[in-house]
Order: structure tokens, then sequence, then C-alpha cells
């Protein structure tokens, strides 16, 4: 596969894994989130021989998936930061992408580990576990304690994905004492603005 920056993504999919291992809309959102990570990374680096390797291969009690880029790298003292909240690597980027990997990650129960050389690579590998109990695939949001009180603020967050919310609506009670209102509704959205505005 080419994209039309001229970046060449090369797949190598294992076949005999399972449709129903793993939640597929979040694995989805996971490996949407962080190959856009990776075609920043190629982008930015401005070579010729742009290239992400995207990698699936069973191992034992589940599955490995591989991601790796060509591009700019992560400097050695920025790699623990890569899954916070609100940090990017990149300008005009929100930061909350990987944040809601991580979350991704951690409702699997997967392991993930991320290596980097600065203006050489970066590879994400993910190992997931067989398919989950129903009631540890969910996002408990309802359990979620926030840890910070110092950040207040009331928020809206809308998204035709309702699993994607619940991280979202996560991440952020993680960050602050937020009101945080979610709706899978854009009417429904426009209505809560004018009420509150009204």
């Amino acid at each position: 596969i080419e994209t039309r920056d001229s970046i060449k993504i090369h797949l190598d999919l294992d076949d005999n894994i399972p449709d129903d291992l793993l939640s597929p809309g979040q694995i989805e959102t996971l490996l949407t989130n962080i190959v856009d990570n990776s075609l920043l990374a190629v982008k930015g680096k401005s070579t010729a021989n742009g290239q992400i390797d995207i990698k699936t291969s069973l191992v034992k009690d589940g599955y490995k998936l591989f991601i790796r880029d060509n591009g700019i790298g992560i400097k050695e003292e920025n790699l623990p930061r890569v899954w916070a909240p609100f940090y990017a690597e990149f300008p005009n980027q929100a930061g909350i992408g990987l944040s809601i990997c991580e979350k991704i990650i951690a409702n699997h129960k997967a392991v993930s580990t991320v290596r980097s050389q600065e203006g050489e690579f970066t590879e994400f590998e993910i190992t997931f576990k067989n398919q989950l109990a129903e009631d540890e695939r969910e996002t408990r949001v309802e359990l979620f304690q926030p840890q910070r009180k110092d950040i207040h603020g009331k928020i809206l967050i809308i998204d035709d994905e309702a699993y994607l919310l619940d991280l979202m609506k996560e991440i952020l009670l993680s960050e602050g004492n937020f009101e945080i209102i979610t709706t899978t509704s854009g009417r429904e959205a426009i209505d809560l603005i004018e009420r509150n505005n009204g």
C-alpha cells in the first residue's frame, strides 16, 4: 500500500487469527490512532523512503500486533509520556489519540512496549490475550474516580461511537474534576448547548 504522501505501508497479517478474538471497533480505533501518529512521524522526517510496517502474529494464548515506522522517532526522555493525555509530539495535535489507545489496551488486558530512537524509528508492540470475558471487556467508567481536584470545568463530548465516549470521559476524569456530558447525537448536542447558553 502506498499513501498519497508516497509513504509505503507494508502489511504482514496472520490469517490464522480468529475474528472474534478482540473487540473490532476498539482495535480499529487503536490501529487508526497509532498509524496516524506513524504517518505524522514519517512526514516530519521528510524522507523519500518513508515506510510503516504492520504485522500480526499468533503467540501463546493470544496474538501480537507490531507497528513500526522509520520517522522522526521519540526522544528517550519523552518515551514515558507517550500514553499521557494531552501530550503531543506534533504541532496542532490534541494529544488524546494515544491516551485512548492506552485505555483500549488496558480494556483487553494487553501488554504494550514502545521502542524508539530519535531520528530513526518508533515501534509499538502490543500482545493481546485470548478472548476476554464479556464483563472484562466493558469499560467501567462508573467505577472510575477522578485523581485530581484542581482542574474544573464542564465538557461536552460528541462521537458516534459510544465506547469512544466512555474512553474519552475516563481520560478526562483522570485529569480533573470535570462535569462531563456525552452524546452520540449531533442534534442532542446542539440542544444541550442552546439550553446551557439560554
